[in-house]
């Protein structure tokens, strides 16, 4: 590669700064815009105005833009400068995250939030990069370098790793919308079945406890809907009765009219099946209210979505931020290719212009895996903040992407030759070991407060179980005139 390019009209330091705090407040913003949406109810308006849904997309138009002014404020002032005031973003989305959303900061996370600012601070003064514009050819060169290549295969490493356990993740323990919950509580033909049952019977309470009865009896003794029915016409029908009759008395009409003695027979006949009959029914009373609540039970139970182990969360909740932070990465380091590379097309007034390289199957490529990068970033917003409160996932993802960021700087953009002495190696190491200290404390702090709000709902379960256990045994007098 040849030697940096730099340009003087464009390097300002105040203007770099004051792009980047301009990013910060965007990236804040449109974070805690987009969860504030995600956690609106069905019907319930974003600020009064805006439906939750293109709440959200506005929130993620915020949150974008935040790219694209870093991606210009690169232009402006050196990297180490930008870096060290781009860490602010984690102090900042915590604030805004605390005032709007009510996001409590687990005080584990404490340490973990000042390690991943320290080590964002230590890179920023450690790598004294120059505002550096490539050329066509030059991207060219540096982007595909063996230490590149290296670093492409890393990060889609982390990236194609994150979607396959998300994937199966998202499958097992799909996260429950409020429209989900209605369809599931209370399904449109239940409800309409109910409304048409209430107005065809006189006592709309009676036909409930009527229709909970005949479900209890149907669960015990296995009778379809055709064979009650159709034992329920035969037992109206006057030859039903009478058929009846002299079937439970185990004799023929026509021997019943020709012998006294076949008529005492079937007499006593008829008062064992009685007496037996009696005796089933006692037997079978305490079972059906048993066993319609053990499959009330099951119902509600085969409705709840199946919860994530202890485990489970806390690899999710490093995974989901860390492979959208690695996202991010790669997406500021093709910016900055795409901001080089206009800066030198515009910025070239010695060459000619029939003689000007257009790169154009440079543009195709940083095209189409912008387009990629784009829909990542949209797929993992939308299911990391989702799932995990702002305070404790921000400081994972933003941890990826500044140390992916500088790291991507050092293997793609060749920024080790400005990392001079053992001195500066020493502060580079330094500041990755903080990052990821930084990383793996917030994370475990996540992970910790999201097992105790799990047992706190998990107790809040068990007391409401044995409440609803107790009003049903207090009403055992009520059950039994149903079944009556």
């Amino acid at each position: 590669m040849g030697e940096c390019e730099t340009n003087e009209a464009t390097s300002n330091s105040a203007i770099g700064i004051g792009l980047v705090l301009l990013a910060c407040l965007c990236y804040a913003c449109g974070n805690c815009l987009q969860r504030y949406s995600l956690l609106r109810k069905k019907g319930e308006k974003v600020f009064w105005v805006l439906n939750r849904h293109v709440g959200w997309f506005v929130g993620a138009i915020v949150y974008f833009s935040a790219n694209g002014i870093y991606s210009i404020a690169l232009s402006f002032a050196p990297v180490s400068v930008l870096a060290a005031v781009f860490s602010l973003t984690i102090v900042a989305n915590a604030t805004c995250a605390w005032l709007v959303l009510g996001d409590q900061v687990p005080k584990l996370a404490l340490p973990g939030y000042a390690s991943v600012l320290a080590g964002s601070v230590v890179f920023s003064m450690t790598v004294q990069a120059e505002v550096c514009h490539f050329s066509g050819e030059d991207l060219k060169q540096v982007m595909t370098s063996p230490a590149a290549i290296v670093y492409w295969v890393i990060m889609a490493f982390i990236v194609f790793g994150g979607i396959m356990f998300a994937y199966p993740f998202e499958k097992m323990y799909p996260i429950m919308t409020d429209d989900d919950d209605d369809d599931i509580d209370v399904p449109q033909e239940s409800k309409d079945d109910a409304v048409i049952d209430d107005k065809d019977q006189p006592n709309g309470g009676d036909s409930s406890n009527n229709n909970q009865k005949e479900l209890a009896h149907k669960a015990v003794t296995g009778l379809t809907d055709q064979d009650s029915s159709a034992l329920q016409d035969e037992e109206n029908s006057p030859s039903g009765m009478q058929w009846s009759t002299l079937y439970h008395g185990d004799m023929s009409l026509k021997e019943q009219n020709n012998t006294t003695t076949a008529h005492h027979n079937n007499t006593n006949s008829s008062s064992k099946t009685t007496e037996n009959n009696e005796d089933t029914q006692q037997q079978q009373q305490q079972p059906l209210e048993t066993d319609y609540t053990e499959m009330a039970q099951l119902e509600q139970d085969a409705t709840q979505p199946m919860q994530p182990s202890s485990l489970s969360l806390l690899l999710a909740g490093f995974i989901y931020p860390s492979s959208l932070g690695a996202t991010e990465a790669v997406g500021a380091l093709i910016l900055k290719g795409v901001n080089s590379l206009f800066t030198t097309m515009a910025t070239d007034e010695d060459t000619p212009e029939d003689e000007i390289d257009y790169h154009i199957d440079l543009w195709i490529g940083f095209l189409l895996v912008g387009v990629f990068i784009f829909a990542g970033i949209v797929i993992w917003l939308r299911l990391t903040y989702s799932r995990f409160q702002i305070t404790a996932a921000f400081p994972v993802e933003f941890g990826m992407l500044t140390f992916a960021s500088v790291v991507g700087g050092f293997a793609v953009f060749e920024d080790h030759q400005y990392v001079q002495g053992a001195g500066a190696w020493a502060g580079v190491i330094c500041a990755s070991l903080l990052i990821l200290g930084g990383i793996a404390e917030v994370g475990y702090a996540s992970w910790f407060a999201q097992k105790a709000r799990q047992e706190e709902e998990a107790q809040a379960e068990k007391a409401e179980a044995a409440a609803t256990k107790q009003s049903q045994d207090a009403q055992p007098e009520k059950a039994k005139d149903i079944d009556g």
